[in-house]
């Protein structure tokens, strides 16, 4: 037996070589792997502030958006008010003016107007 001793020595040195080598590249892939999902993450997490501030944007914007439409409706049915009170405020004068007219008409004329 003394002469397989230096052949197992070396058979067991070389296994523990290979099972080195074979250790190093599994931590080296392990690393590398880590790494690559450290990064993945930090895009996931970057993409999701991203989309975070964009759904913010978004939902301001329809907000201002709502705001504007509401102030333009305000702003249309005070106009339309107003139109409605101007149209009567101009009928009015205008039956005022037909009736100073009548009047002024009836004094030419001679007649007074008589008091109902």
């Amino acid at each position: 037996m003394g002469e397989a001793m230096p052949y197992l020595a070396l058979t067991g040195i070389g296994m523990a070589f290979v099972l080195f080598v074979l250790w190093s590249l599994c931590r080296s892939k392990l690393k590398e792997t880590t790494a690559a999902l450290e990064e993945k993450e930090e895009k996931v997490t970057w993409f999701r502030q991203v989309m975070a501030q964009n759904e913010q944007a978004k939902t301001k914007h329809e907000h201002e958006m709502e705001k504007r439409v509401l102030e333009l409706t305000h702003t249309i049915e005070t106009l339309e008010k107003k139109l409605k009170e101007g149209t009567k405020n101009q009928v009015v004068a205008k039956i005022e003016a037909q009736q100073q007219k009548r009047e002024n008409a009836l004094a030419r004329a001679g007649f007074t107007k008589q008091e109902g």
